[in-house]
This record gives C-alpha cells, sequence and structure tokens, in this order.
C-alpha cells in the first residue's frame, strides 16, 4: 500500500484515448493505479474534472492528502510550453489550446505540480529505469493513438527552446500525404500510428478488398482497430499484413532519418502499436541496415521499451524529482 511508501509521486499519463492515474515510489515502481477513459471529445473542462475524479479516487484508496505526495506530475499527449506549464496544442485532444494544466492542478491540490510531454517523460522513465538505463544517448517513440518522441543527449532530456522539441511523429515523410490530426499532411503520425494502420484497413476494405477483418469485426468496418488488424494478420490476413508492412516502411524511413540525425546508441519503441513485435521491430531494422551509414547502422540498438505502458508515469515521476 501507498501508506508503506515515502512521498510517492502521483503521475498522470494524459493521453487522446485514456487516462492513467498512478502513485509511483521513488524507485521507479507503481504502488497503485487507476484507469479511465478520456473521452476526450467532450472538450478540456470535462477531461480535467475526469482527471481530477480520477486523482481524487487513487488519493482516497490509498489513504493520503496532496501534501504527503512529493508532487503531481502530468505526461501529457500535446505540444507543452514548459517554462510556462501551458499546453498550447494537443492533436489528439480536441480544443487543447492554451490551458494553463499546471497551474490548474497546482492550485486543486496546493501541492508543487509538474507537466511534461507523454513522450518526453517515457524517454526519461526508459533512460532511468528501462531500456536505455545505462546509455548517454537515445531516441524514442510511442506509437499509438499518434507518435510522439522523447530524446536524451548527453544523459539529458533534449527538449528545446520551449519545451516543444521532439514532436517526431511531426516530420514529414510523404508530401501531400494522408492528412494528419496536426492539419498538415503526410506526417509519420498520418503514415504509422494506430489510427493510421486503422484507417488504412479500413480504406482498402471499403474499396472491396478481401479480408479476414470483415469476419473479425462482424462486418462491422467501424470497428477495426490496429489491435484487430494485427490479429488478423497473425493470422496470415494478407491485407493485414500489408497494411502493417506498409506502415512498418514509413516507420523504419523515419527512424533512418533520426539514426543519421543524432547517432543514437539506442532507439526504442513503445506504445501500444510496437506489442506488434517482428512484424514491426524487423522492417524497420532493415531498413536501418541497408540504409543508414554503416558505423551508425552498426551502433544503433533497436528495441521495444522495457516499461511498457507504464514507461510514461514512470518518467512523469523521474521529472517531478529532478532526476
Amino acid at each position: 500500500m501507498a501508506k508503506a511508501q515515502e512521498s510517492p509521486v502521483l503521475a498522470v499519463d494524459l493521453g487522446g484515448t485514456k487516462m492513467i492515474i498512478a502513485l509511483v515510489s521513488r524507485n521507479g515502481c507503481i504502488i497503485d493505479r487507476h484507469d479511465r477513459s478520456t473521452v476526450a471529445g467532450e472538450g478540456p473542462q470535462a477531461v480535467i474534472e475526469r482527471m481530477f475524479e480520477g486523482i481524487d479516487y487513487l488519493l482516497g484508496e490509498n489513504k493520503l492528502i496532496p501534501q504527503q505526495l512529493s508532487a503531481i506530475s502530468i505526461a501529457a499527449a500535446a505540444i507543452i510550453d514548459m517554462r510556462e506549464g501551458i499546453i498550447t496544442t494537443a492533436p489528439n485532444l480536441p480544443d487543447w489550446e492554451d490551458i494553463p494544466l499546471k497551474s490548474i492542478v497546482a492550485e486543486k491540490y496546493g501541492t508543487a505540480t509538474f507537466l511534461i510531454n507523454d513522450a518526453d517523460a517515457a524517454a526519461l522513465g526508459e533512460h532511468r529505469f528501462g531500456a536505455g538505463k545505462g546509455l548517454n544517448n537515445l531516441v524514442l517513440l510511442t506509437l499509438g493513438t499518434g507518435i510522439g518522441g522523447g530524446i536524451i543527449i548527453d544523459g539529458k532530456l533534449y527538449t528545446g527552446s520551449y519545451g516543444g522539441a521532439a514532436e517526431i511523429g511531426h516530420m514529414i515523410i510523404v508530401e501531400d500525404g494522408p492528412e494528419c490530426g496536426c492539419g498538415n499532411t503526410g506526417c509519420l503520425e498520418a503514415l504509422a500510428s494506430g489510427t493510421a494502420i486503422a484507417r488504412e484497413a479500413k480504406r482498402r476494405i471499403g474499396k472491396g478488398e478481401k479480408s479476414s477483418l470483415n469476419e473479425l469485426v462482424k462486418g462491422k468496418q467501424y470497428d477495426i482497430t490496429a489491435e484487430k488488424v494485427y490479429l488478423a494478420a497473425k493470422d496470415g490476413d494478407p491485407l493485414s499484413l500489408e497494411v502493417i508492412a506498409g506502415a512498418a516502411h514509413y516507420l523504419g524511413t523515419g527512424v533512418l532519418n533520426l539514426v543519421h540525425i543524432f547517432s543514437p546508441d539506442m532507439v526504442i519503441l513503445g506504445g501500444s502499436v510496437a506489442q506488434m513485435g517482428d512484424l514491426l521491430f524487423e522492417p524497420v531494422r532493415q531498413i536501418v541496415r541497408e540504409k543508414a551509414f554503416p558505423l551508425m547502422a552498426k551502433s544503433v540498438q533497436i528495441v521495444p521499451a522495457r516499461l511498457g505502458n507504464d514507461a510514461g508515469l514512470v518518467g512523469a515521476a523521474v521529472y517531478a524529482l529532478g532526476w
């Protein structure tokens, strides 16, 4: 129980689909957690209220008051002005523009509050306690509803001038490609995220192509998700295999660019889409092997996140504690 721990951090991973609220110990362990749907379409105020309800529930379950926490730390799927603690925009959180979330939470709970991009937090978590522990230079991509990124250079998180660096999902891979949630076209996120995989499968089936996905969703094409595409691919469905291969090709191109720019020790792929395993990883590794400069190709590891979906929570705690 949390009462046996000394001053945990209450971490929130605020995503476009789901929010996870957890108590995290100083050694990076999840003490207790509470998940709930974000219901992002209801707007910022409703999402914030749901977050408050989740925080209050978890504190109550663990017989804690806010003053017993080291901090509250929020990892959000958003472009953040880290100097001011403001969410400036969030492609997967509709109408989140210039929301001073840090001060809103601090005023509500009267405790030290931190706000960080969710993928930056995941990079910190993997660097401190996960796959990148002990390495000086790494790049992390979170592959889920969207695609986020975090960069560690010389052992420190790189955030750019105001905290908006490493928006890897919004590098342009295909000029005039599919429209992205950010408003641009041809972003990596629009080509290789879970949303992109599901959209491409729906598009092809909508054109009349055959797939066992139809049986999997009982003809309800709106129920097609990246996870269901993966399940069909594992059973050998040609269309699903081709859709995932296409996404992996675009992802590999993005990773290749990152290897050439940063020459990291490691590229870590996390998030729900990364759970596709070798169907995703092998094409990415092959592109890097074949196209990266030999020294970089030999020196970089491309690996799955070790902390799984907890990386953002753990990293939010790492950020709050100043590690």
